[in-house]
């Protein structure tokens, strides 16, 4: 063996002894933001909404049919809607983006709050 063979084989010894040593270290703790429990803003109105189910007529940005029913569940990208399709009371569930929203009217009005 030459010298730069020794070294190469040193080397790989040592790393080889170094994979196997174990090294405990403690982990790093990562502390993660606490979760809202009270919804606020636009979200606490749906919420309200939702919550006596109340009647909502949505307006779309591109000018498309307002739906209007009653807001099953809304999170935060999307609204579920069960909407009346026809007249002895056949009912649909949509979901409805909230960046496509224009507007969002309570035809019955949400409670009022103490």
């Amino acid at each position: 063996m030459n010298e730069n063979e020794n070294i190469r084989h040193e080397q790989a010894k040592e790393g080889r002894r170094m994979s196997d040593e174990t090294v405990s270290r403690p982990r790093p703790t990562i502390t993660k933001p606490k979760k809202r429990d009270v919804p606020t803003g636009h979200e606490a109105f749906l919420k309200a909404l939702e919550t006596n189910q109340s009647i909502v007529r949505i307006d779309f940005l591109d000018g498309a049919d307002p739906a209007t029913g009653t807001i099953r569940h809304s999170d935060k990208f999307t609204i579920s809607l069960r909407v009346i399709i026809n007249i002895s009371g056949g009912t649909e569930d949509r979901v409805i983006f909230k960046h496509s929203i224009r507007q969002f009217v309570p035809l019955t009005p949400p409670p009022v709050r103490d």
